[in-house]
């Protein structure tokens, strides 16, 4: 049998009633180190995190 790969592409958006800014500007680049690491361990080709 062949197997077929299509892309499959996620937009995940975080936001807090209010839309309240609630992480320090300090905290982002950790946090975005955090959110990439977690997605490249279930070996996804690309990340892309926007402010």
């Amino acid at each position: 049998m062949i197997d077929t790969y299509i892309p499959l592409y996620v937009h995940i958006v975080f936001s807090v009633k209010g839309r309240h800014a609630l992480i320090r500007k300090q905290d982002k680049p950790k946090l975005h180190r955090y959110i990439t690491g977690l997605i490249r361990q279930v070996n996804e080709l690309e990340v892309i995190i926007h402010d």
